[in-house]
């Protein structure tokens, strides 16, 4: 009962990523941008993904931005091109600036796919962990945010 009790109030939202192929590598030299919500209410982040080997024609640029869930929710159900479309001209109010030109874009939804850290959420997984009484041959294992 009290791991079914903790399970209960985990809650995942859907997500969108749009991966962007560039014709030339962008102008920033790093793993990853965050977007603070004060700058970029609609875009948490970027990803680079053209440093991992073979993921992307040489001299060219691949990234993945990853859409907030107010955003996520909002696109969930349009058309791909209208969804790359958002992502370019939000990210082009950004310091990101233009990912233009483009090679091409994809764009992958997932629901579920973030797992959300209410009010919380926290100490309850401390104190799950923590449980004396555990269910027998069974392990539960956590997402890649440890939640």
């Amino acid at each position: 009962a009290e791991e079914r009790a903790f399970f209960a109030q985990v809650r995942y939202c859907r997500g969108i990523i749009v991966f962007f192929l560039m014709q030339r590598l962008p102008p920033f030299d790093c793993y990853g941008i965050g977007l603070p919500r004060r700058e970029c209410a609609d875009i948490y982040g970027l990803a680079v993904d053209h440093y991992k080997r073979g993921v992307a024609p040489p001299g060219q640029g691949l990234v993945n931005c990853a859409l907030s869930e107010a955003a996520a929710a909002r696109w969930f159900e349009a058309d791909d091109d209208a969804v790359v479309r958002f992502a370019l001209d939000t990210l082009a109010r950004t310091p990101v600036g233009s990912l233009e030109p483009l090679v091409g874009a994809r764009v992958h939804r997932w629901d579920p796919m973030l797992p959300q850290f209410g009010r919380g959420y926290v100490r309850a997984l401390a104190a799950f962990q923590r449980r004396a009484r555990r269910s027998p041959r069974l392990a539960f294992c956590g997402d890649y945010l440890v939640g």
